[in-house]
């Protein structure tokens, strides 16, 4: 997980799943209207989260977020990111669980032997 800028944050803490674009993306702004900060934005890959945040940080003027990589289909994972977010003294106020689209009619199992849908 990044650590958050140089921008003073309120006592709000938002995490945002699938922040990327789409309703995830705009519900990260909304929230940042709203007076929270920081707002973690969490994505498959670090790479692909900082985007995110780059992109929140060009359109809303506010540097509040946080990028997050975390696999919510594994649950060690999981279980590693809620451990790091305890570390880091992040108390999540607000949780938005921005679900993917469902593709194909069949079900794939995690590792854990939870459909993939359900599990992320």
């Amino acid at each position: 997980m990044e650590t958050a800028s140089a921008e003073p944050t309120t006592s709000l803490t938002a995490l945002v799943t699938a922040a990327m674009a789409g309703l995830g993306f705009e519900a990260a702004v909304l929230l940042t209207e709203q007076g929270y900060g920081p707002v973690i934005v969490r994505g498959h890959s670090l790479a692909r989260a900082a985007e995110a945040k780059n992109e929140l940080v060009k359109k809303t003027g506010r540097r509040v977020f946080v990028a997050l990589e975390a696999d919510l289909g594994d649950s060690t994972n999981v279980a590693a990111v809620g451990e790091e977010l305890a570390r880091s003294g992040h108390k999540i106020d607000a949780l938005i669980l921005n679900a993917r689209a469902m593709s194909g009619n069949g079900m794939v199992p995690t590792d854990d032997g939870i459909e993939l849908m359900m599990a992320s």
